[in-house]
């Protein structure tokens, strides 16, 4: 893939490179428009099912306050026609169990009276009063309208409701209930003795049925969006052991568990949070799959929870149209960019043809081609133009240069193979003469050999004589050396005498020296323990290093006077050493200069012998000279002929290697002029 790439044009690969940049960043873009979209249609969406969900909470809320107050405004009414209520101080039998009696006035009584309270209810229809009584901290039914699954009136059950804390504590509570599954607004009045003590309770139900009817039509009506719909879940409380539905399009009034296990997983997310925002894959009914999101929130006071719910399409849809005509404006804006790009890149990039063209003449041989370029131009491609101009004459000055030198070489291998063949015939001619000329030298040489043994004959008997004026000379030229050797060696010992002198008088010099430095050295000793005398204690330690320095330098003075002392004994005696080594030298010359004169008579008689000695030698030499000469003459010849057969068989291959050289020029030749300079 890279190495098709890297096989497009420059145009090609940088345009490829702006593409691809291009729908890198326009995707990275949508991608991130996409979420942001989203995003924003979810919390639009938030922020539309927060709105309905809050205005169906705050008509409930203010349904429920004015139903409460209708139910409070009931319950004052019962208790004004009611006398204050007492415990008459015995038991009654309630529920089967004996219970404080409680009454009110003396003739109404608070336990087991349900005719007071039916007949209460037949001038007031909606209202179902009952009592209750106190006993051990607990609230009881004394009279009550509920019955039981038995058809039993609930007389001296357990009230277990929440709403009994309130009253044991004295105060007054208004709230809903589910009694029988019916919702009832609720309101209950502590009953107290004239000590103020909770004795019991008057309640005060009234049906808000038709109400919640009313509500579930009302809200029922709202669409949220194209489909989406509120609903109303009512919690477990009071005699409804069960979540159930409210308010809902297709479920209304039936139990939480008769939905399907997805839809019942989903609503016990909602039960468990009671508040909050939820999102969920949803198939409706024609089986396709969608995502929902659904806002909800509690009323506590009715024990409901209010959900919105709506297909998250509905909200994401403009956002997504939105984005979609975003995008084919990115796409267009893409293209319009790289075409534009396509371009520009192309006429900043066309001149670069003629240098590639040029480039190509100048591979195929034409070095007259020229590259058009401005010369004061800075753009790198007139810049490029420019060199490849510069290197093509370059290459024309170099093909033109190497085409003269082949030339030349062509036509100097030419003439050196000429002229080796020439040489080689010569050559052959010169081995023939040479061959004749060691056959003569060879029969002169014999008869020379003969001369010179004669020679040699004469030359032993005069041998004889020089040796022994040979042997006289030597023993003289011994005695010479010996004197010379000894004279030599006793004026080798005068120099080093002297020479010992000399380094005696420079270690006087040094000895003196040292003891002036002794001398100051001891005085600057004495000033500075007198300063440290002067510096009391603070220049004790200072004195006692003057003190050494002081004992340092008189110790060196000493040193220096007894080196002084043995240097005069030792001058004593290289002077009285001198003077005889003196006296030496001058005997040992004389004795030389007598020698000499012995010498120079056994020289003479040495000359004579010689010189008859050196006749004959002469004699025998020359015949050796002759001899070893016509021998050397015929060693030369037979080299000269090996050497004239080396020399031919040299020419041959030189003759060769000119031959392969004309070819080579020949070959190098051709090919310079493959490129056209003209």
């Amino acid at each position: 893939m890279l190495s098709a790439i890297r096989r497009l044009s420059l145009v090609q690969q940088t345009l490829l490179g702006v593409v691809l940049i291009c729908v890198f960043a326009a995707t990275g873009l949508s991608i991130a428009l996409s979420s942001y979209t989203h995003d924003v249609a979810i919390k639009e969406s938030q922020s539309t099912l927060s709105t309905q969900t809050n205005l169906i909470i705050r008509t409930l809320e203010y349904a429920e306050e004015t139903m409460k107050q209708s139910a409070l405004e009931a319950l004052e009414r019962f208790e004004k026609e009611l006398p204050p209520p007492r415990l008459t101080g015995t038991t009654v039998n309630i529920g089967g169990v004996a219970r404080p009696e409680l009454m009110f006035g003396d003739h109404i009584r608070g336990t087991n009276n349900q005719d007071y309270l039916l007949a209460y209810k037949k001038t007031h229809p909606m209202n179902d009063a009952a009592f209750l009584l106190q006993d051990g901290g607990k609230m009881y039914r004394a009279s009550t309208l509920l019955k039981g699954s038995n058809g039993q009136y609930r007389d001296g059950e357990h009230a277990s409701d929440d709403y009994v804390k309130t009253l044991l504590d004295g105060k007054t509570h208004t709230g809903t209930v589910q009694r029988s599954g019916k919702v009832y607004t609720l309101a209950a009045k502590p009953l107290k003795d004239p000590q103020g003590r909770v004795i019991g309770a008057l309640s005060m139900r009234i049906d808000i049925s038709s109400s919640i009817d009313l509500l579930r039509e009302k809200l029922g009506s709202i669409i949220i969006g194209k489909s989406g719909y509120p609903y109303i879940i009512q919690e477990p409380s009071g005699d409804n052991k069960e979540a159930r539905f409210v308010m809902h399009p297709t479920m209304q009034d039936k139990p939480v568990d008769a939905v399907d296990e997805i839809s019942r997983s989903i609503i016990g997310t909602i039960i468990e949070k009671k508040n909050g925002f939820l999102s969920y894959a949803w198939v409706d009914p024609n089986g396709r799959s969608h995502q929902k999101i659904a806002l909800f929130d509690e009323i506590p006071a009715l024990n409901w929870i209010i959900v919105a719910s709506v297909s998250e399409e509905e909200f994401t849809a403009p956002f997504d149209k939105i984005r979609h005509l975003f995008l084919i404006g990115l796409a267009s804006t893409v293209v319009l960019l790289v075409i534009c790009l396509a371009l520009l890149i192309r006429a900043q990039l066309r001149p670069l043809d003629r240098v590639v063209q040029g480039l190509v003449q100048m591979g195929q041989g034409n070095l007259a081609y020229h590259v058009e370029a401005c010369d004061d131009s800075r753009n790198e491609i007139d810049i490029l133009a420019k060199c490849v101009n510069e290197t093509q004459g370059a290459i024309k000055t170099l093909v033109s240069t190497i085409r003269n030198s082949a030339d030349k070489v062509a036509n100097s291998a030419s003439d050196v193979s000429g002229s080796m063949q020439q040489l080689s015939v010569g050559i052959e001619g010169l081995s023939t003469s040479s061959s004749e000329i060691s056959g003569n030298v060879e029969e002169l040489s014999t008869s020379i050999d003969h001369i010179a043994e004669a020679a040699d004959t004469a030359h032993g008997r005069v041998e004889d004589a020089v040796t022994k004026v040979e042997r006289g000379k030597q023993v003289v030229h011994g005695v010479i050396d010996s004197i010379q050797v000894i004279e030599n060696r006793v004026q080798s010992s005068l120099t080093e005498v002297e020479t010992l002198s000399a380094h005696s008088h420079k270690i006087e010099e040094v000895v003196a020296t040292i003891g002036a430095i002794a001398g100051q050295t001891n005085l600057l000793a004495l000033n500075a323990a007198i300063e440290a005398a002067r510096a009391g204690e603070t220049g004790r330690g200072f004195a006692v290093v003057a003190d050494e320095v002081r004992k340092l330098a008189e110790q060196s003075a000493r040193s220096a006077n007894e080196i002084d002392e043995i240097l005069s004994h030792v001058t004593s005696g290289v002077v009285a050493v001198q003077a005889s080594i003196s006296e030496v030298v001058d005997e040992t010359r004389k004795s030389t200069e007598f020698s000499d004169t012995a010498g120079s008579a056994l020289e003479e008689i040495e000359n004579i012998t010689h010189n008859i000695a050196d006749a004959v030698t002469s004699i025998a030499d020359i015949t050796r000279r002759q001899a070893t000469a016509a021998q050397a003459i015929t060693q030369q010849i037979t080299t000269s002929a090996r050497t004239t057969e080396e020399t031919d068989r040299v020419t041959h291959d030189v003759s060769q290697h000119a031959v392969d050289l004309k070819t080579e020029a020949e070959k190098l030749a051709h090919e310079a002029g493959r490129f056209v300079i003209r």
